[in-house]
């Protein structure tokens, strides 16, 4: 009786899932908060130096990785630089990881991702203990694989300058 039991339950399980909304079950952000949001949220751990272990930085990422985030052109310039990192042994154009800012983000911060009055621009607060909130403001677009990040703008530069030169 048992088994009928979990069989149906089972069933039933399955039914309600395929009569859920497509949108409702797929993991692909319908939005630039949610893309920017799920980009942080997977890589929060590198604010965690206890978590750091067999895990990839996402300036270390593949070409596949990146491009669930990145336009095109921003994926080319970060996979160029860590070309140019693995050639030369030395730092090229990014010296700090793009998403915290920082060279080494602490685990003691506060994250705000909030949206503007443009679709396409998300503004994020990242708040590190005893120091001044640092602004960052990331553009996003429509290509062929869904929206992506198309530049982060920092205090007087941005990514895609930084990467550019």
């Amino acid at each position: 009786m048992n088994k009928k039991l979990s069989n149906w339950a089972y069933l039933l399980i399955c039914g309600l899932l395929v009569m859920l909304p497509k949108t409702a079950i797929s993991a692909e952000p319908q939005n630039a908060k949610a893309l920017v949001a799920q980009l942080y949220k997977a890589y929060d751990w590198e604010t965690k130096s206890e978590q750091a272990s067999n895990r990839r930085a996402l300036i270390e990422e593949s070409r596949e990785v990146l491009a669930q985030y990145f336009d095109n052109k921003l994926t080319g310039l970060m996979l160029k630089d860590r070309a140019c990192v693995n050639k030369t042994k030395e730092v090229c154009h990014l010296d700090f990881s793009p998403i915290w800012a920082s060279q080494d983000p602490s685990a003691n911060k506060k994250v705000s991702i909030s949206n503007t009055d443009n679709a396409e621009i998300v503004r994020v607060e990242i708040r590190y203990e005893g120091q001044t909130p640092l602004k960052l403001t990331y553009h996003l677009a429509e290509t062929k694989a869904g929206l992506r990040i198309t530049d982060i703008e920092y205090n007087e530069s941005s990514l895609l300058k930084i990467l550019s030169h």
